[in-house]
């Protein structure tokens, strides 16, 4: 679902923000790690087409956090 959401906010599909917040609580549910930085990363981008950069940013943090927490250099 984040990744069909992604691909969605690069068609400039306004569905694409239900999508990516659906995906994001999905992954808080499952408590995966790894997909719940996929799923962050997914929505900030929704937030920042959506509304603004300045939404988008703490998702983006949270991301870029847990991905190290990981050892994810991606």
């Amino acid at each position: 679902l984040a990744d069909k959401a992604l691909l969605d906010i690069w068609r400039g599909d306004s569905a694409s923000l239900d999508q990516a917040e659906r995906a994001l609580a999905i992954a808080r549910e499952v408590d995966d790690a790894v997909l719940l930085a996929r799923a962050l990363t997914t929505y900030a981008f929704s937030a920042g087409y959506a509304f603004s950069p300045e939404v988008a940013q703490p998702y983006f943090d949270e991301a870029i956090s847990l991905t190290r927490e990981l050892g994810d250099s991606w």
